[in-house]
């Protein structure tokens, strides 16, 4: 099982087109879900809180498995990145806490890593060289709690930079997505792959599973001192 979360319907829809999603029923003040087999996708809503909100929907609504992986695709902002290039985050850091969290490196997909600062309001200063948005921070926070870190990650594609204009129309932001798909299809086939290994083998005792930079699973023990 692989779960996307999107802040917008506007990241959404290049996705939900393109993976041939189709949406869920949804309930009374739910958030949108849209699946295909294995593959779900939430709308959660500009935010930190609306995130996390969306994370636990979908961890509940789906199978409630260790094994799950979940990918945050959106734009976001960046100090000297060009406008409409795709990075991994390799440093989630909460700017309101000061709380930071390492997504492992276990993707093969050729993308630029990248420092990412969840902020609260939408930044315009980009005082460091590092990517900004509002969600990976709870999202990372949340879906880490759900499943082993090594399948959770934040995919981001560049909107804006110092003096650009932050007021995107829903179609800029679509296309955005859309020229970038193939890296996102990548991400995801491979968060799948590693979710299949997992989901293969059977967890020892007391330890729970992580993956290296090679794809060989390994056991870590609870009891010892975390990874990350």
């Amino acid at each position: 099982m692989t779960n996307l979360v999107v802040a917008l319907q506007a990241e959404a829809r290049p996705i939900i087109e393109a993976l041939d999603l189709v949406q869920d029923r949804p309930g009374p003040g739910m958030f949108p879900v849209y699946c295909n087999g294995g593959l779900s996708l939430v709308v959660s809503g500009i935010g930190r809180a609306y995130c996390a909100a969306a994370v636990m929907h979908l961890f509940h609504r789906t199978a409630q498995r260790a094994d799950q992986a979940w990918l945050n695709i959106g734009i976001a902002g960046h100090q000297q990145v060009p406008i409409g290039s795709v990075l991994l985050a390799s440093r989630i850091t909460e700017r309101a806490s000061g709380r930071c969290w390492y997504p492992p490196y276990v993707l093969d997909v050729g993308l630029l890593r990248s420092p990412l600062v969840t902020v609260d309001e939408p930044e315009r200063c980009y005082p460091q060289c590092c990517a900004y948005d509002m969600e990976a921070s709870s999202f990372y926070q949340i879906a880490s709690r759900c499943s082993t870190g090594e399948l959770v990650q934040s995919l981001k594609i560049i909107s804006d930079n110092p003096g650009s204009n932050l007021d995107l129309t829903a179609d800029q932001i679509s296309q955005l997505l859309a020229d970038q798909m193939s890296a996102i299809e990548s991400a995801v086939g491979q968060l799948a792959d590693l979710s299949r290994v997992l989901d293969t083998v059977r967890t020892p005792p007391g330890c729970r599973p992580f993956i290296l930079n090679n794809g060989i699973l390994r056991w870590h023990s609870v009891t010892s001192s975390p990874l990350y």
